[in-house]
C-alpha cells in the first residue's frame, strides 16, 4: 500500500462518514449557540441525549460539529483527494511524485497523513 492509496482510503472513509450524516440529519447545519440546529430551524439529531445543553456545557462540542458539517467534510474531502492525487507516484520501481518531481513520497502527501497517524495502517516509515 503507497502513501497514495492510505490517504484515498481515509478520506473515503471520512466522505462515506460525512454522506452518512447527510442523509440522517440536516443537510446544512449551522451552531446558534447552545442549539445545533439543521438549515430547517428543526433541532439536530446531536442534540439528542444533551439535556444539559442549554446551561452551556456543550456549546463548544457543538459550535465544533457545527464548523465541520458534511457539507464542509465532503469539500475538504475533494481538495484532500486532488492533492493526493496531484502527488502521486510515478512509475516504480523507483517513483518519484508526480508534481514535485522528488522521490516519492514528497513533504505533501506525509504532512496530510499526519491527522490520520493513529490508524493501524499508518507506517511510521512515512513520517519524515
Amino acid at each position: 500500500m503507497t502513501l497514495s492509496d492510505f490517504l484515498l482510503a481515509r478520506i473515503n472513509e471520512d466522505e462515506t462518514v460525512a454522506r452518512v450524516a447527510i442523509r440522517t440529519t440536516a443537510a446544512e447545519w449551522v451552531d446558534c449557540g447552545s442549539r445545533l440546529l439543521g438549515k430547517s430551524g428543526e433541532p439536530n439529531v446531536f442534540e439528542v441525549g444533551f439535556a444539559e445543553v442549554t446551561s452551556g456545557r456543550y456549546e463548544a462540542a457543538l459550535a465544533h460539529i457545527a464548523r465541520h458539517d458534511p457539507a464542509h467534510v465532503l469539500a475538504e474531502c475533494e481538495a484532500k483527494r486532488r492533492i493526493v492525487e496531484f502527488h502521486g507516484p510515478t512509475a516504480e520501481p523507483d517513483p518519484l511524485c508526480s508534481a514535485c518531481n522528488v522521490a516519492y513520497p514528497c513533504e505533501t502527501p506525509v504532512l496530510l497523513a499526519l491527522p490520520y497517524a493513529s490508524h493501524r495502517h499508518y507506517r511510521e516509515g512515512w513520517r519524515q
